[in-house]
């Protein structure tokens, strides 16, 4: 991911899967291609605001933003369905 700009469903993926292993931030770091500082300022802003921290320095918001309402739909419908939380999380990732 090194000198690709993520977009806030990366960024939030990423924080998502630290929290869930756990280990050390700098190793975490490392093995995704994420400085750091970047990582601790993205946790800040989603701690924060959610998934709109990650939003303020996006250039091209409304492709994201259609992006988000699709794979966030797709969440809602696949969870009333019965299906578990984390399987529409990961069947909206490969997406």
């Amino acid at each position: 991911m090194s000198g690709k700009q993520l977009d806030p469903l990366q960024k939030e993926a990423l924080i998502m899967e630290y929290r869930e292993k756990g280990g050390l931030m700098h190793e975490f770091c490392e093995s995704h291609g994420v400085e750091v500082s970047s990582f601790k300022r993205w946790i800040k802003q989603y701690e924060s605001k959610g998934i709109a921290g990650l939003l303020q320095k996006l250039r091209n918001m409304q492709g994201f933003i259609l992006r988000l309402i699709s794979e966030r739909m797709s969440w809602i419908i696949l969870s009333k369905k019965g299906i578990s939380l984390k399987i529409c999380h990961l069947k909206s990732r490969a997406i």
